[in-house]
């Protein structure tokens, strides 16, 4: 629902990718090995290395830990 403001116009963009791909993805990650992404830039007040030491205690040896991003 768009919200109506006084001399302004409104303009419905619709999603750019179909409802479907969410669905297909949602089911590849149910069967798909545990992973955990980091999308960020990689200083020490976002925690990488606070991530990487927890995720050390993962118990599933095939999960995976993607780091995405740089600084």
């Amino acid at each position: 629902q768009v919200a109506k403001y006084p001399g302004e116009t409104s303009v419905v963009i619709p999603h750019p990718l179909r409802s479907e791909f969410y669905q297909e993805a949602r089911e590849e990650l149910r069967s798909a090995t545990p992973t955990f992404i980091f999308v960020g830039t990689l200083y020490a007040r976002k925690g990488p290395l606070d991530l990487i030491k927890a995720f050390s205690l993962v118990r599933n040896k095939d999960a995976r830990l993607i780091i995405i991003g740089d600084g």
